[in-house]
């Protein structure tokens, strides 16, 4: 079993599948696995994080009768307020258009801790649960286990 988690990590570790359908349930099995808090777990293996205040959102809904909308594509462009992990600054949009991505539902005017990575040459939104307006705690956290990965390089 320890052999099917480490190759597992190996396989999503790689950028180019870090971000392809990882659920929280996921996050949580294979950060128990290695012994760390899956929300430590997700911010390692994001390619950028960031604090930045929602400008514009355009959101895609199916709508079907009988049916609960359903949001099926998220654009949102923000001002990157702080950059934690990765080489974002300005303005910069994400998008939320591959069948995994998070469809968060962003708000224009709100700040927001925001856990991304590229896929398709776009900046996609992953890891839902770890998207919020800020919460310094969060943000404190966030910056914490970086700097910390940075000190031990």
């Amino acid at each position: 079993m320890k052999y099917i988690v480490i190759l597992g990590l190996m396989i999503f570790g790689s950028p180019a599948l870090a971000t392809k359908c990882w659920t929280q349930s996921q996050n949580e099995l294979v950060a128990n696995s290695v012994g760390k808090d899956a929300f430590e777990f997700a911010i390692e293996r994001a390619q950028f994080i960031f604090v930045g205040k929602a400008k514009n959102v355009q959101k895609t809904v199916y709508e079907q009768e009988g049916a609960e909308p359903r949001v099926l594509t998220v654009e949102a462009e923000f001002e990157v307020e702080e950059a934690i992990k990765g080489n974002v600054s300005g303005e910069l949009v994400t998008t939320s258009d591959d069948i995994c991505a998070c469809k968060y539902p962003f708000e224009p005017g709100i700040t927001y801790l925001v856990v991304a990575g590229k896929y398709k040459n776009k900046l996609q939104v992953y890891s839902c649960e770890y998207i919020s307006p800020v919460d310094q705690s969060r943000v404190a956290d966030a910056r914490r286990i970086i700097g910390v990965n940075k000190a031990r390089q």
